[in-house]
Protein backbone atom coordinates (compact mmCIF):
# COMPACT_ATOMS: atom_id res chain seq x y z
CA UNK A 1 0.00 0.00 0.00
CA UNK A 2 0.91 3.89 -0.01
CA UNK A 3 2.55 3.34 3.30
CA UNK A 4 4.58 0.84 2.44
CA UNK A 5 6.23 2.99 -0.52
CA UNK A 6 6.40 5.65 1.27
CA UNK A 7 8.63 3.68 3.91
CA UNK A 8 10.31 1.95 1.41
CA UNK A 9 11.35 5.01 -0.39
CA UNK A 10 12.97 6.35 3.14
CA UNK A 11 15.11 3.76 2.74
CA UNK A 12 17.86 5.25 0.91
CA UNK A 13 17.92 8.49 2.63
CA UNK A 14 19.06 7.44 6.14
CA UNK A 15 22.92 7.51 7.14
CA UNK A 16 24.95 4.98 9.16
CA UNK A 17 23.49 5.95 12.37
CA UNK A 18 20.55 3.78 11.52
CA UNK A 19 21.72 0.33 11.40
CA UNK A 20 17.93 -1.19 9.71
CA UNK A 21 16.80 0.93 7.07
CA UNK A 22 12.86 1.43 6.75
CA UNK A 23 10.98 -1.64 5.76
CA UNK A 24 7.30 -2.53 4.93
CA UNK A 25 5.16 -2.74 7.24
CA UNK A 26 3.95 -6.51 6.15
CA UNK A 27 7.61 -7.17 8.02
CA UNK A 28 6.58 -5.59 11.03
CA UNK A 29 6.42 -8.87 13.10
CA UNK A 30 9.95 -9.12 12.65
CA UNK A 31 10.80 -5.21 13.02
CA UNK A 32 13.33 -4.73 16.07
CA UNK A 33 13.04 -2.50 18.70
CA UNK A 34 15.58 0.60 16.93
CA UNK A 35 12.79 0.65 13.74
CA UNK A 36 10.12 1.55 15.92
CA UNK A 37 12.32 4.08 17.16
CA UNK A 38 13.00 5.18 14.02
CA UNK A 39 9.57 5.23 13.11
CA UNK A 40 8.47 6.95 15.81
CA UNK A 41 11.13 9.88 15.93
CA UNK A 42 11.91 10.35 11.79
CA UNK A 43 9.76 8.66 9.50
CA UNK A 44 6.23 8.60 10.34
CA UNK A 45 5.38 11.98 10.72
CA UNK A 46 5.82 11.93 7.39
CA UNK A 47 4.88 8.82 5.97
CA UNK A 48 1.30 9.05 7.99
CA UNK A 49 0.45 12.61 6.60
CA UNK A 50 -2.31 12.36 4.52
CA UNK A 51 -3.29 8.21 5.40
CA UNK A 52 -4.88 8.61 8.99
CA UNK A 53 -7.64 10.62 9.70
CA UNK A 54 -6.84 14.15 10.77
CA UNK A 55 -7.25 13.19 15.02
CA UNK A 56 -5.45 10.17 14.53
CA UNK A 57 -2.49 11.84 13.10
CA UNK A 58 -2.48 14.51 15.48
CA UNK A 59 -2.86 12.07 18.32
CA UNK A 60 0.38 10.54 17.03
CA UNK A 61 2.47 13.39 15.93
CA UNK A 62 1.73 14.29 20.03
CA UNK A 63 3.69 11.58 20.96
CA UNK A 64 6.53 11.74 18.25
CA UNK A 65 7.28 15.00 18.98
CA UNK A 66 6.93 14.16 22.83
CA UNK A 67 9.71 11.95 22.18
CA UNK A 68 11.42 13.84 20.06
CA UNK A 69 11.89 16.45 22.88
CA UNK A 70 12.73 13.34 25.58
CA UNK A 71 15.73 12.04 23.72
CA UNK A 72 17.62 15.32 22.93
CA UNK A 73 19.13 16.56 25.96
CA UNK A 74 18.81 20.81 24.45
CA UNK A 75 14.98 20.21 23.58
CA UNK A 76 14.43 18.37 27.21
CA UNK A 77 15.94 22.15 28.62
CA UNK A 78 13.80 24.12 26.65
CA UNK A 79 10.66 22.33 25.97
CA UNK A 80 10.88 19.67 29.00
CA UNK A 81 7.23 20.79 30.45
CA UNK A 82 5.99 20.75 26.77
CA UNK A 83 6.60 17.31 26.27
CA UNK A 84 4.73 16.43 29.17
CA UNK A 85 1.88 18.19 28.27
CA UNK A 86 1.82 16.32 24.85
CA UNK A 87 1.79 12.63 26.97
CA UNK A 88 -0.84 13.68 28.72
CA UNK A 89 -2.45 14.62 25.66
CA UNK A 90 -1.29 11.66 23.75
CA UNK A 91 -3.04 9.11 26.44
CA UNK A 92 -6.00 11.13 26.80
CA UNK A 93 -7.21 11.39 23.05
CA UNK A 94 -5.54 8.08 22.98
CA UNK A 95 -8.60 6.67 24.88
CA UNK A 96 -11.06 8.27 22.64
CA UNK A 97 -9.76 7.22 19.78
CA UNK A 98 -8.87 3.49 20.30
CA UNK A 99 -11.33 2.57 23.38
CA UNK A 100 -10.47 2.34 27.56
CA UNK A 101 -8.78 -1.10 26.64
CA UNK A 102 -5.71 0.77 25.01
CA UNK A 103 -4.71 2.09 28.53
CA UNK A 104 -2.73 -0.65 29.61
CA UNK A 105 -0.07 -0.15 32.20
CA UNK A 106 2.63 0.73 29.58
CA UNK A 107 0.38 3.31 28.29
CA UNK A 108 0.46 4.71 31.73
CA UNK A 109 3.89 4.33 31.46
CA UNK A 110 4.10 7.09 29.39
CA UNK A 111 3.03 9.51 31.75
CA UNK A 112 6.10 9.70 33.32
CA UNK A 113 9.00 9.33 31.11
CA UNK A 114 9.20 13.18 31.16
CA UNK A 115 10.07 12.45 34.80
CA UNK A 116 13.05 10.03 33.70
CA UNK A 117 14.14 12.60 31.30
CA UNK A 118 14.28 15.26 33.80
CA UNK A 119 16.02 13.20 35.93
CA UNK A 120 18.76 11.58 33.58
CA UNK A 121 18.66 14.92 31.35
CA UNK A 122 17.31 12.81 28.30
CA UNK A 123 16.09 9.15 27.84
CA UNK A 124 18.83 8.01 25.98
CA UNK A 125 20.67 8.60 29.06
CA UNK A 126 18.42 6.07 31.18
CA UNK A 127 17.71 3.48 27.81
CA UNK A 128 17.69 -0.37 27.18
CA UNK A 129 18.87 -0.44 24.37
CA UNK A 130 22.64 -0.67 25.14
CA UNK A 131 21.84 -4.00 27.10
CA UNK A 132 19.73 -5.36 24.50
CA UNK A 133 22.38 -5.26 21.71
CA UNK A 134 24.74 -6.93 24.67
CA UNK A 135 22.35 -9.79 24.67
CA UNK A 136 23.45 -10.88 20.95
CA UNK A 137 26.95 -11.02 22.10
CA UNK A 138 26.10 -13.09 25.09
CA UNK A 139 24.27 -15.28 22.88
CA UNK A 140 27.30 -15.17 20.15
CA UNK A 141 29.39 -16.65 23.05
CA UNK A 142 27.28 -20.00 23.58
CA UNK A 143 28.32 -23.08 21.38
CA UNK A 144 25.85 -25.52 22.54
CA UNK A 145 23.26 -26.53 25.05
CA UNK A 146 25.94 -27.87 27.57
CA UNK A 147 26.96 -25.54 30.54
CA UNK A 148 25.65 -22.45 28.94
CA UNK A 149 26.80 -20.27 31.91
CA UNK A 150 30.29 -21.94 32.14
CA UNK A 151 30.54 -20.68 28.69
CA UNK A 152 29.94 -17.40 28.87
CA UNK A 153 31.60 -16.70 32.19
CA UNK A 154 34.83 -18.30 30.29
CA UNK A 155 34.26 -16.25 27.31
CA UNK A 156 34.01 -12.80 29.10
CA UNK A 157 36.78 -13.97 31.15
CA UNK A 158 39.19 -14.18 27.51
CA UNK A 159 37.92 -11.38 25.90
CA UNK A 160 38.63 -8.95 29.63
CA UNK A 161 42.14 -10.09 29.53
CA UNK A 162 42.79 -9.62 26.04
CA UNK A 163 44.08 -5.89 24.84
CA UNK A 164 41.51 -3.59 23.05
CA UNK A 165 42.73 -3.53 19.45
CA UNK A 166 39.86 -2.40 17.23
CA UNK A 167 40.15 1.09 16.23
CA UNK A 168 37.90 3.99 17.52
CA UNK A 169 34.68 4.04 16.31
CA UNK A 170 34.55 7.31 13.97
CA UNK A 171 31.96 9.75 15.71
CA UNK A 172 28.79 11.30 14.00
CA UNK A 173 30.73 14.38 13.56
CA UNK A 174 32.91 13.57 11.05
CA UNK A 175 31.79 15.94 8.10
CA UNK A 176 31.17 13.59 5.29
CA UNK A 177 30.97 14.46 1.52
CA UNK A 178 28.79 11.11 0.25
CA UNK A 179 25.16 10.49 0.43
CA UNK A 180 23.30 9.58 2.16
CA UNK A 181 25.98 10.82 4.98
CA UNK A 182 26.35 14.28 3.78
CA UNK A 183 23.20 16.38 4.98
CA UNK A 184 23.65 18.96 7.38
CA UNK A 185 22.09 21.44 9.73
CA UNK A 186 23.90 24.39 9.71
CA UNK A 187 23.65 27.92 11.55
CA UNK A 188 21.16 31.19 10.61
CA UNK A 189 18.23 28.42 10.38
CA UNK A 190 20.01 27.08 6.76
CA UNK A 191 20.55 23.35 5.59
CA UNK A 192 23.19 21.96 3.59
CA UNK A 193 24.64 19.10 1.49
CA UNK A 194 28.55 18.88 1.22
CA UNK A 195 29.37 18.02 -2.07
CA UNK A 196 33.50 18.22 -1.42
CA UNK A 197 36.29 19.17 0.92
CA UNK A 198 38.69 21.97 -0.12
CA UNK A 199 42.26 22.32 1.19
CA UNK A 200 42.98 24.04 4.16
CA UNK A 201 41.82 27.59 4.57
CA UNK A 202 42.26 30.39 7.17
CA UNK A 203 38.99 29.54 8.76
CA UNK A 204 40.42 25.53 8.49
CA UNK A 205 39.14 23.20 6.64
CA UNK A 206 36.53 24.19 3.92
CA UNK A 207 33.98 22.03 2.10
CA UNK A 208 31.60 22.87 -0.61
CA UNK A 209 28.01 22.67 0.23
CA UNK A 210 24.69 23.28 -1.43
CA UNK A 211 23.42 25.42 1.09
CA UNK A 212 19.10 25.55 1.78
CA UNK A 213 18.24 29.07 3.27
CA UNK A 214 15.19 30.16 3.70
CA UNK A 215 13.53 27.42 5.38
CA UNK A 216 9.60 26.81 6.19
CA UNK A 217 7.90 24.63 8.65
CA UNK A 218 6.76 21.17 7.91
CA UNK A 219 4.28 21.52 10.18
CA UNK A 220 3.11 24.28 12.53
CA UNK A 221 0.55 22.33 14.66
CA UNK A 222 0.89 21.53 17.75
CA UNK A 223 4.32 23.39 17.45
CA UNK A 224 6.50 24.76 14.86
CA UNK A 225 8.54 21.69 13.28
CA UNK A 226 11.44 24.08 13.11
CA UNK A 227 12.23 24.40 17.08
CA UNK A 228 12.51 20.58 16.82
CA UNK A 229 14.97 20.66 13.74
CA UNK A 230 12.72 19.98 10.98
CA UNK A 231 12.81 21.93 7.57
CA UNK A 232 11.21 22.54 4.45
CA UNK A 233 12.43 23.59 1.56
CA UNK A 234 10.12 24.39 -1.75
CA UNK A 235 11.32 26.46 -4.80
CA UNK A 236 11.10 30.32 -4.38
CA UNK A 237 10.61 30.79 -8.03
CA UNK A 238 10.18 28.84 -11.21
CA UNK A 239 13.06 26.93 -12.44
CA UNK A 240 15.15 28.64 -9.87
CA UNK A 241 17.42 26.11 -7.83
CA UNK A 242 16.46 25.65 -4.15
CA UNK A 243 20.47 25.50 -3.55
CA UNK A 244 23.46 27.54 -4.13
CA UNK A 245 27.24 26.21 -3.85
CA UNK A 246 28.91 28.20 -1.24
CA UNK A 247 32.25 27.39 0.79
CA UNK A 248 32.07 26.74 4.51
CA UNK A 249 34.32 26.42 7.93
CA UNK A 250 33.17 23.55 10.22
CA UNK A 251 32.56 26.13 12.49
CA UNK A 252 29.02 26.05 10.50
CA UNK A 253 27.90 22.74 10.98
CA UNK A 254 25.55 22.23 14.05
CA UNK A 255 24.17 18.48 13.32
CA UNK A 256 23.68 15.90 11.26
CA UNK A 257 20.51 15.43 9.27
CA UNK A 258 18.00 13.02 7.25
CA UNK A 259 17.77 15.03 3.75
CA UNK A 260 14.63 13.68 1.87
CA UNK A 261 13.82 15.05 -1.90
CA UNK A 262 10.17 14.63 -2.55
CA UNK A 263 8.65 16.06 -6.18
CA UNK A 264 7.92 19.53 -4.65
CA UNK A 265 10.04 20.22 -1.70
CA UNK A 266 13.17 18.73 0.62
CA UNK A 267 12.85 17.81 3.55
CA UNK A 268 15.65 17.82 6.35
CA UNK A 269 15.42 16.41 9.94
CA UNK A 270 17.82 16.70 12.54
CA UNK A 271 19.25 13.34 14.17
CA UNK A 272 18.20 13.74 17.98
CA UNK A 273 19.12 10.56 18.83
CA UNK A 274 22.57 8.86 20.76
CA UNK A 275 23.83 6.21 18.46
CA UNK A 276 23.61 3.36 20.27
CA UNK A 277 22.06 0.77 17.79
Amino acid sequence: GALDARLVAFAPSMPKEFARKPRATSELEHWKATEYRQFLLYTGHQVLEGLLADAHYMNFLCLSIACMILVCPDLVQRHLGYAKQLMAYFVETAKDLYGPTFLVYNVHMMMHVADDAARFGSLDQCSGFPFENYLFKLKRMVKSGKGVLNQMVNRLREHNSLPETRPARPTCHAISAKSPENAYILSNNRCGVVEGVVDEGPDGRQYYVHVYSNPQSLFKDPCDSVELGIYKFTPRAPNRPMSEGRYLSQRHFLHKAIKRDYPDRVVFQRILHSVQE
